[in-house]
């Protein structure tokens, strides 16, 4: 092996240092690019996937990733990129078999990321599917997706510490929250950062289907956790704040914003 390596992709020919490893030239590749070849820059040879064989000899997976390139969006929640990936081992083979943007928590677009993954997998003879998204885990976990066949499992990682914000929000109705087949009206009640939702923080989804009581008792369990951590809160829905105006949520204490607007 000389000092350089030629590398070969859909958009170009360039050299590279001779100890830089394929996946190391594969990370640096731009998004649409993708590798066709590498060669011994002196003798010619092609070493494509030779240094990968030891990890290439594992089974094929689909990987359904974490949110990526997420962009905020004021009040409302950020948009984000989910990808499923398919791997030999730990070695990529597609890295962007299927991709899409959807809003972070968007029960629909998230159950059809996880209807992709399962189809893809079929299609491709893949039984395993791996899920570093707990969103898209959690449509997994509901029983809304026919995985049979499949072995479907978690990422098996450790939990990154929680994240501490810095509000709560008590978002607006969901009336696209999924149960089942059915379409109900959900209410999310979700620590942040800014405007991020913190990995590990707070999380509550409340069902509500028309009983205020069962958002007032979901809204006091958030309104505690706030006041326990000296969060702000951010109301977006209008009953919650009906209830704190009404004084028959206890805001007390508390920051309480609603629309941008100060309510106490």
């Amino acid at each position: 092996m000389t000092g350089r390596k030629t590398v070969t992709t859909t958009h170009g020919r360039y050299t590279v240092d001779g100890s830089m490893s394929e996946k190391t030239i594969k990370m640096m590749m731009a998004p649409y690019e993708r590798l066709i070849s590498i060669h011994d820059a002196e003798t010619g040879e092609e070493i494509t996937g030779r240094e990968n064989a030891e990890e290439e000899s594992g089974d094929a997976l689909l990987l359904i990733a974490d949110y990526e390139h997420v962009e905020p969006r004021g009040e409302e929640s950020p948009v984000a990129t989910v990808r499923v990936a398919e791997l030999r081992g730990t070695v990529p083979v597609d890295d962007r078999l299927y991709e899409t943007s959807v809003v972070v928590g968007d029960r629909p677009a998230l159950r059809s990321v996880a209807e992709s993954a399962v189809y893809y997998a079929r299609q491709r003879g893949i039984r395993r599917v791996v899920v570093a998204n707990r969103d898209v885990w959690e449509v997994f976990e509901s029983g809304e997706i026919d995985t049979t066949g499949l072995e479907v499992v978690r990422r098996s990682q450790p939990p990154p510490p929680a994240e501490r914000g810095d509000n709560i929000l008590i978002a607006d109705f969901d009336r696209h929250h999924t149960l089942g087949d059915e379409f109900v009206a959900a209410v999310r009640i979700v620590e942040r950062r800014g405007y991020m939702p913190t990995d590990g923080g707070y999380r509550e989804t409340v069902v509500v289907q028309g009983d205020r009581e069962k958002l007032r008792q979901a809204v006091r369990r958030g309104l505690d956790y706030a006041r326990q951590h000296g969060l702000r809160v951010c109301v977006n829905n209008r009953h919650v704040r009906e209830d704190i105006k009404a004084g028959i949520l206890d805001a007390g204490g508390l920051e309480v914003t609603y629309g941008g607007g100060a309510v106490r």
